[in-house]
C-alpha cells in the first residue's frame, strides 16, 4: 500500500466536558490497553486462544488553563462560589468527553468520544516561575452498559 499525503493529521484539536475545556499543551493522547488470557494446551506449541479479560481507554492531556473548573475536573472536586472542596474518596462521573480535531482530507473532522468516563491520576498542579502552570488531566473510559456489546466504550467518527 502506497503512503497518502492526504492522511497526515497535523492541527489543532479541542476537549470538551460539557463545554470546551480551553487550551492545552502537548495536544491530546489516547491509549487501548487490553489484558489478554492466553489459552496453552500441551498438544500445541503456542497458545490455540485468546481471552480478552479487560479493557482499559485513557485520555490524556495538559489543560493550560488553571481555572478552578478545570481544576474541580481533574481532582474530582466540588466548585462553589470560587471555593473547591477536594477529598473524600468520591469518583465523579463525566457523560461524553469529546475530542474533536483534524481528520483526512475527505473527511477533515475527527471525533473521538468517551460515552462515559472518570478522571484518574490526580494532578499535580504546579506554579512555576518563567513558564505557565498545567493541569494534568487523565480520563478513564467506564463501559456504558445501555449501549450494544462492541459500542459500549466510545466512537471514532470522521466527518
Amino acid at each position: 500500500m502506497a503512503g497518502t499525503v492526504a492522511n497526515l493529521l497535523a492541527g489543532a484539536g479541542t476537549i470538551s466536558i460539557g463545554g470546551d475545556l480551553g487550551y492545552t499543551r502537548g495536544g491530546c493522547t489516547m491509549n487501548c490497553d487490553e489484558t489478554i488470557v492466553w489459552v496453552d494446551v500441551d498438544q500445541e506449541i503456542g497458545a490455540v486462544d485468546g481471552i480478552l479479560t479487560d479493557e482499559v481507554y485513557t485520555m490524556k492531556t495538559n489543560l493550560a488553563e488553571v481555572t478552578l473548573d478545570n481544576w474541580e475536573l481533574a481532582w474530582d472536586g466540588t466548585l462553589a462560589t470560587l471555593i473547591l472542596s477536594f477529598g473524600g474518596g468520591v469518583l465523579v462521573e463525566h457523560a461524553s468527553a469529546t475530542v474533536t480535531g483534524v481528520g483526512p482530507v475527505a473527511n477533515p473532522v475527527r471525533t473521538v468520544v468517551f460515552l462515559r468516563s472518570v478522571s484518574v491520576e490526580r494532578a499535580e498542579i504546579n506554579f512555576v516561575k518563567d513558564d505557565i502552570s498545567l493541569v494534568p488531566f487523565t480520563l478513564r473510559a467506564l463501559v456504558d452498559t445501555a449501549e450494544t456489546a462492541g459500542e459500549q466504550i466510545g466512537t471514532v467518527t470522521d466527518t
